[in-house]
C-alpha cells in the first residue's frame, strides 16, 4: 500500500472534516457517502449549522438553518485528495437565488469582467446531468439539487491528476443534478445572470432591513452589510450603465458612520426606483 501525502493545505481540511458532528438536524452519515468509492478511501467527517460555500455570496440565512457537511477522500494511486461539500437550504425564500449564487463562483469579480464567466469555467454534461465546471488550478465540480448544493473539488497546482469521476458520478447518483434543461453559458445568459445580481443586492438590503425592523440584530451590524451590497450594486452599475459610483459610495459610508438609518433606507429606495426604470435596458458586455 502506498504512503499518504497530503500538502499544508489538505492536512489542515483533514484536521477540520475530524471535528465531530452532533446536535444538528441532521448528520454527516445522511448527508454524505462515509465509506470508500473505488480507489478513493473516505478520510472523515464535518460541518453542521451553516450555509456552506454559499456564505460568501451574501446569502440570507438569518431567519433558517442551513446544514452543510464535508468530507474528504485520497487516492493513493493518483495521490489526490478531494473535498467534498453538501448543503441543504432550507426552502425559504432565501432560496430563489440558489442557482444564481452557485452560479456566482464561477463568475469574475474583476471590474473588467465584473459578472462574466471566467476562464476555464463552463458547463459540462456527466452522467446525463448538467454541473458547473472549473478545470483552473483548484478544479471544481458543482451543481444543485432542489435545495442541495454539493461541491467536489481538489488541487491541480501540482500537475494535471486523473479526474475522480467515480466520486463524482457517486454523488450524482445520490444528489441528481436540476440545473434547468438547456442550461448554458452564453451573452443573454451573462445580461440575465448580471442583471439578476443587482436585483439580489437590492433585495439583501431590504432583507437586512427587515430583519433589523424585527428586533433581531444590532442597526450597526445592519447598516454595514446594507453598504456592503449597496456597494456591490453601485459597481455594476457603474461597469454597465456608466454611471460613475465614487460619490454614492462616500455617501454611503458617511450615512454608515453617523448610524443614519434614514439616509440609508433612502438610498435603497432611490436605487430601486432607478433600478426598475433601467432593468430592461440591454448592456454591453465585454
Amino acid at each position: 500500500m502506498g504512503r499518504i501525502r497530503f500538502t499544508c493545505v489538505q492536512l489542515i481540511m483533514l484536521l477540520f472534516l475530524m471535528i465531530p458532528t452532533s446536535g444538528y438536524g441532521g448528520s454527516a452519515e445522511e448527508f454524505l457517502i462515509l465509506q470508500d468509492i473505488g480507489g478513493y478511501r473516505n478520510m472523515g467527517k464535518g460541518g453542521g449549522l451553516g450555509s456552506g460555500i454559499l456564505a460568501a455570496t451574501g446569502h440570507f440565512n438569518k431567519d433558517h438553518a442551513d446544514e452543510s457537511y464535508s468530507t474528504m477522500y485520497y487516492s493513493d494511486v493518483s495521490e489526490l485528495g478531494l473535498n467534498v461539500q453538501v448543503t441543504r437550504h432550507a426552502g425559504v425564500d432565501s432560496d430563489q437565488w440558489l442557482l444564481h449564487e452557485v452560479e456566482s463562483s464561477f463568475r469574475s469579480s474583476k471590474e473588467a469582467r465584473l459578472g462574466m464567466v471566467s476562464e476555464n469555467a463552463r458547463i459540462r454534461e456527466l452522467f446525463d446531468n448538467r454541473i458547473f465546471f472549473y478545470g483552473g488550478g483548484i478544479v471544481t465540480y458543482n451543481w444543485i439539487s432542489n435545495n442541495s448544493t454539493v461541491l467536489i473539488e481538489y488541487s491541480n497546482f501540482s500537475g494535471p491528476k486523473p479526474e475522480p469521476l467515480e466520486v463524482v458520478r457517486a454523488y450524482l447518483e445520490k444528489y441528481p443534478s436540476t440545473l434547468p434543461e438547456g442550461f448554458v453559458f452564453n451573452a443573454a445568459r451573462d445580461e440575465q445572470w448580471i442583471k439578476d445580481e443587482m436585483s439580489r443586492r437590492l433585495w439583501l438590503s431590504e432583507k437586512w432591513f427587515a430583519w433589523q425592523a424585527g428586533g433581531n440584530v444590532e442597526m450597526v451590524e445592519a447598516l454595514g452589510e446594507v453598504v456592503d451590497h449597496l456597494e456591490e450594486f453601485l459597481d455594476y452599475r457603474q461597469r454597465y450603465f456608466g454611471m460613475n459610483a465614487n460619490q454614492e459610495k462616500m455617501d454611503l459610508i458617511a450615512a454608515n458612520r453617523s448610524n443614519d438609518e434614514v439616509a440609508m433606507k433612502a438610498k435603497v429606495a432611490q436605487y430601486k426606483q432607478w433600478w426598475n426604470s433601467h432593468k430592461g435596458d440591454p448592456i454591453p458586455l465585454p
